[in-house]
């Protein structure tokens, strides 16, 4: 008989200022500096989500639903973004310009994202687990007002 197990799934709904901030506490002075560069000239990125554990998760609404949640929140958070990731390349510029250290740049990121909309820290997963988490369902609900389907 066969006694292999099949690996958890496991799902990382991670907070990103939690991670962010405990990797400016821990990294070395290269790998802060490795962080700063990773950053310069990114582009937007998308909304990740895990749909089946909020439609588990007993809130009583169904994939369309939710998916339409997230796309009105999508659709809140886009233009912020891009104005975000403006003033991020710009604080990298001066910072660098300035010769402030990786972390103090990072720091001032830290506080950048700090300052966006609830909607943007949601999807972005700052100061929360994200769209993927059932915890946070209240938060998209609030977030993303119902609408009436005319289609219907």
């Amino acid at each position: 008989m066969n006694n292999i197990k099949a690996p958890e799934v496991i799902v990382n709904n991670s907070d990103n200022r939690k991670n962010l901030l405990s990797f400016i506490e821990n990294a070395t002075p290269e790998g802060l500096t490795a962080r700063v560069n990773s950053l310069t000239g990114r582009m937007p990125s998308l909304i990740g989500i895990d749909m089946s554990r909020i439609i588990n998760a007993n809130n009583n609404e169904s994939g369309n639903e939710l998916l339409g949640r997230v796309k009105r929140l999508s659709s809140q958070v886009a233009e912020e973004m891009n104005n975000y990731l403006n003033q991020e390349q710009e604080l990298i510029r001066q910072g660098r310009t300035e010769g402030q250290s990786d972390k103090d740049i990072l720091m001032d990121i830290v506080k950048l994202n700090d300052e966006q909309s609830d909607s943007y820290k949601l999807a972005m997963r700052w100061g929360n687990n994200g769209l993927g988490s059932p915890e946070t369902y209240q938060k998209l609900v609030e977030l993303t007002p119902s609408y009436v389907n005319y289609y219907a």
